[in-house]
């Protein structure tokens, strides 16, 4: 799990969700990047008083590294190494590890959480179809068309 701290700006979340608004009135496929602190910053700003607070999303290669603080009675620091992939148009995750408090996540709840996670996506019909997704380091690429 990368250690260093992503900033977290309004202007940063502005940007992405500007270019996100952008893909919906476009015809055709639309390619947008974006960093990790834009994502950080989006995710942050988007869940105000949700359970999951003070998100960091690193993105790498090999996947997406997220720590969030956790809050169901008490407040847990949650890790994961998340793969995202496409299929169909749509979202996919795969959950590599995780830990919840320190502690590792057994791979059984992993591949639960994994499932209950990609059947949401699946039922969520969202108004882009996703031709391509690139993760790189510190960024990603994604290509995505209007339904």
């Amino acid at each position: 799990m990368p250690q260093r701290e992503i900033d977290v700006s309004m202007p940063s979340a502005q940007a992405l969700g500007e270019r996100f608004e952008r893909v919906l009135t476009a015809s055709g496929p639309h390619a947008i990047a974006f960093t990790e602190e834009e994502l950080t910053s989006y995710l942050a700003l988007g869940l105000g008083d949700a359970w999951l607070r003070n998100p960091q999303v690193w993105l790498t290669s090999q996947g997406v590294y997220m720590r969030a603080d956790l809050t169901l009675h008490q407040t847990w620091q949650l890790c994961l190494l998340i793969r995202p992939t496409t299929h169909e148009g749509r979202l996919r995750v795969s959950l590599i590890a995780g830990s919840l408090g320190g502690h590792a996540i057994p791979r059984w709840v992993l591949a639960s959480a994994e499932s209950a996670l990609n059947d949401a996506l699946t039922d969520t019909e969202l108004p882009v179809y996703i031709e391509e997704l690139v993760l790189g380091e510190g960024s990603a690429h994604v290509t995505l068309t209007p339904r």
